[in-house]
């Protein structure tokens, strides 16, 4: 019986032992403020151009910040052609649950899927660039900004 529990912790050790295969990068806000006319720029150099892709915004605020959501302008660019461009609302908050994401103190983090299915990258440096287009200018009480890239195993 001993000798199957042995076998059995390593064989969950080694399925468990999986790399994360993501690259994540953020911008912060020295003075917890995000203007509009501060466009935050992400390259990611993709090497696998067979493989799919999700990509996630994350954004970090107060507990002041004045509103339940965040508008974004997302734009992708390779060879710097525009390849995609779209309006996202990304929810923070909901009134019966209040903050969404993970909360600690004053500070809350909220990550969000923004490609509903797969997506593929071409080869080498791709470009992002996200632009706060909220009706706030700047938008207050924002920490940080960021966006993560992780590759899709099948």
């Amino acid at each position: 019986m001993k000798n199957i529990l042995f076998y059995f912790i390593i064989l969950i050790s080694i399925v468990s032992c999986k790399t994360n295969d993501f690259v994540e990068q953020f911008e912060q806000f020295e003075k917890q403020e995000w203007s509009s006319n501060q466009k935050l720029k992400f390259n990611f150099n993709i090497v696998d151009s067979t493989a799919n892709y999700l990509i996630y915004f994350s954004f970090r605020h107060q507990n002041n910040y004045h509103f339940k959501n965040c508008w974004i302008q997302f734009s992708q660019f390779y060879n710097d052609s525009l390849i995609l461009e779209n309006k996202y609302e990304i929810p923070l908050a909901k009134d019966e649950d209040g903050w969404l994401g993970v909360g600690m103190n004053d500070i809350y983090y909220r990550r969000i899927l923004l490609t509903p299915k797969p997506v593929k990258f071409k080869k080498g440096i791709n470009q992002f660039k996200i632009q706060q287009i909220m009706r706030e200018d700047p938008l207050l009480f924002v920490l940080s900004s960021g966006l993560k890239i992780e590759k899709i195993t099948p």
